[in-house]
């Protein structure tokens, strides 16, 4: 693993465990060098969420889409960023895109919740359903598997 793997990797482990400021540290000390590395992004995305600054966690999770279109983790992290700043159109269109991309049960659930607090129940029910019906099966299957 290259040296900026194991450091985004020890600052979202870090991020996990409540010490922002040391994960925000090191994701700054790699996109020093790689200003584009998507996961450094997406780390210093959640620290910025986790504490409530949506708007600085919106720039990095955009710049994520632009690295990464085609990976939904950022447009789900935009989608929940707007829903968490009352732009709710915005954050259905992000959770949209992220569901277009890969729909799971993260990606089904993220849009549930932006549906919801848009005020589009009838597609937030349907979208929250399928997303635990998903998890249920994923679960159901590992526990099978274990048990065998």
């Amino acid at each position: 693993m290259s040296d900026s793997k194991e450091l985004v990797k020890q600052a979202g482990t870090l991020a996990d465990d409540d010490q922002p400021d040391a994960a925000m540290d090191i994701c700054n000390r790699v996109l020093l060098d790689e200003p584009d590395n998507p996961s450094a992004l997406f780390v210093v995305a959640c620290v910025l969420r986790k504490a409530a600054r949506y708007v600085q966690a919106i720039q990095a999770a955009k710049r994520l889409t632009e690295i990464c279109p085609r990976d939904p983790k950022g447009w789900e992290m935009l989608a929940n960023c707007w829903g968490e700043l009352h732009r709710y159109d915005e954050s259905v269109r992000a959770a949209e895109k992220a569901y277009d991309l890969q729909p799971t049960g993260r990606t089904k659930a993220t849009l549930g919740f932006a549906l919801c607090n848009a005020g589009d129940y009838e597609r937030a029910w349907r979208a929250c359903t399928e997303a635990v019906t998903e998890c249920e099966a994923v679960l159901m299957s590992g526990c099978s598997t274990e048990a065998e």
